[in-house]
């Protein structure tokens, strides 16, 4: 069985055949042409994913039960609607598109939107503050 998945830089457009590899645990998916994830619905033991630099819209993905880490940097993502995953610690989101973001259900410990384009903030977990701004609304969770 393959746990771990290095894809990066290979111009893949369809990923469908990863849903035979369900033993996957860390899969890297970056540097793609990608404008979906949904084959990933099987991958339920993944621990760590990696799909930076791609043409995603939404990072949504049917609750994942061991996902601890997820990175969606450089992409055209524009909501965290869909990214519930209850082991998630670590998620990044910088350059994308985000407007919206509500993570209930999540226990991150960190969450990266720095270099967003419409907003540059964060959520700080431990104080459990929100952020606003004109262009972007955290919701508190």
């Amino acid at each position: 069985a393959y746990i771990k998945m290095d894809l990066h830089g290979k111009t893949l457009t369809d990923i469908s055949i990863i849903s035979a590899f369900v033993h996957v645990r860390y899969l890297d998916l970056s540097n793609n042409k990608l404008d979906s994830l949904s084959s990933l619905a099987s991958l339920t033991h993944l621990l760590t994913l990696k799909a930076d630099n791609n043409r995603l819209t939404t990072a949504a993905l049917p609750q994942m039960p061991y996902l601890q880490r997820a990175s969606f940097q450089n992409n055209k993502i524009t909501t965290t609607e869909g990214i519930a995953h209850p082991l998630l610690e670590v998620l990044n989101l910088n350059n994308n598109q985000i407007t919206k973001a509500n993570l209930n259900g999540n226990e991150l410990r960190k969450l990266s939107v720095l270099e967003n384009p419409r907003q540059s903030t964060y959520f700080d977990r431990r104080s459990r503050t929100s952020k606003t701004s004109k262009d972007f609304t955290w919701e508190k969770i």
